[in-house]
């Protein structure tokens, strides 16, 4: 016969109220499919708005949101301690659902450009919101366990709303800001109050700094050095003279899938060693992944996304995790935006990246992959030093 105790380890969310795990899928998803939903629509825009400048202007479109993302998220942790989490969710999914569906309206590429900003605001808000309630409602295995389900919905969901974006890019490319709309399925989900934040049961006192500055400098490096992989993608799988982008498509389809599944298990992969340790065995697992790109034979390639899926998988969790612990009281949503902007950072930043390990002269994904494995090593050493 089971007790509630050996219940609550095999099913550590079995307690966990419905509304708490809605909004922490619900503000996943929202936050992966701020860039990924308008991406096949991207050439009609270009078309649409010719002009010199068509082409860039198009990709800034796609790219702009990370950028004020960026800039923003640290600032919605003063927001969430003075107007509170309910209050900041409810902006953050009104300015992602009426700023995202402003595309459809847009009577030039400046415009939309103008309404993509203020949707990366709307990701800082929601993504900030989102990782605050985790560290406040959630402890010990059971947080480990959600957050493998944020990494989890943030994978899927980017997949789901990839497609959908892509089928009604096939009608219009103004119909496609319309999944936008999406966000205002977080509104009802507020309609219940927020239980009071658990105590700290793992550690008290002030928020461990180094601990943060150690974890976010890990996502930083690995996220820019993982995000080059879409970046550069499409132009290596180029030089096969039978590929297609429908190749493109399911390779990076492939990596988010990998990525989801392990985030899923993050919980499993959890209780193995700590998120520090993690962190090492994340960057060595994309770097891997990128040094089978590098072969230019399609199947090494699927491999390879399928390691850089999983690396990442381990990578966004981990983080959260070193995030969530180390920050304490009113210091952990400022903590959150730090890391928020890391994240996103890496992500705008990462053409650029892409662009300097080109002239390198080893190659993108080969000089990529051993930055990657050398920034691995590094953590995983400290990592290890620590539990000595």
């Amino acid at each position: 016969m089971h007790t509630e105790r050996s219940i609550e380890r095999e099913m550590p969310l079995a307690r966990v109220p419905f509304s708490l795990l809605a909004l922490v899928v619900g503000g996943s998803c929202l936050t992966a499919m701020s860039g990924t939903a308008i991406t096949a629509a991207l050439p009609d825009i270009a078309a649409e708005f010719a002009g010199p400048q068509s082409e860039l202007l198009s990709k800034l479109v796609l790219t702009i949101p990370a950028a004020f993302t960026a800039a923003s998220a640290p600032l919605f942790g003063s927001v969430i301690n003075r107007f509170g989490l309910s209050r900041t969710f409810a902006l953050g999914a009104l300015l992602f659902a009426f700023a995202g569906v402003s595309g459809m309206f847009a009577i030039g590429i400046e415009h939309l450009i103008i309404g993509r900003a203020a949707l990366g605001i709307a990701v800082a808000a929601l993504l900030t919101a989102t990782m605050v309630l985790i560290g406040q409602n959630f402890t010990g295995r059971e947080r480990e366990w959600v957050l493998g389900l944020q990494a989890a919905a943030t994978s899927f969901g980017g997949m789901a709303l990839l497609l959908a974006g892509g089928l009604l890019a096939d009608y219009s490319w103004r119909i496609t800001f319309a999944v936008y709309l999406i966000g205002l399925l977080i509104l009802p989900l507020l309609a219940q109050p927020f239980p009071a934040a658990k105590k700290e049961a793992e550690r008290h006192g002030h928020t461990d700094w180094r601990s943060l500055a150690h974890g976010c400098t890990a996502l930083f490096l690995g996220a820019n050095l993982f995000y080059v992989i879409p970046v550069q993608l499409p132009f290596a799988l180029d030089v096969m003279t039978d590929s297609t982008p429908a190749w493109t498509g399911f390779a990076l389809a492939v990596c988010t899938f990998a990525g989801g599944v392990t985030g899923a298990l993050f919980g499993v992969v959890r209780g193995l060693a700590r998120p520090a340790t993690l962190l090492g065995v994340s960057l060595l697992v994309i770097s891997a992944g990128q040094s089978l790109v590098t072969h230019l034979h399609y199947s090494a390639t699927l491999v390879g996304m399928v390691l850089s899926g999983i690396g990442v998988g381990m990578l966004l969790p981990a983080t959260n995790s070193i995030v969530a612990r180390a920050a304490v009281g009113r210091s952990r949503s400022r903590a959150v935006g730090i890391a928020a902007t890391c994240l996103f950072l890496a992500q705008f930043t990462a053409p650029l990246t892409a662009t300097v390990l080109s002239a390198s002269g080893f190659g993108v994904f080969s000089a990529s992959a051993m930055l990657t494995a050398a920034a691995g090593a590094a953590f995983l050493i400290a990592a290890l030093r620590q539990e000595d």
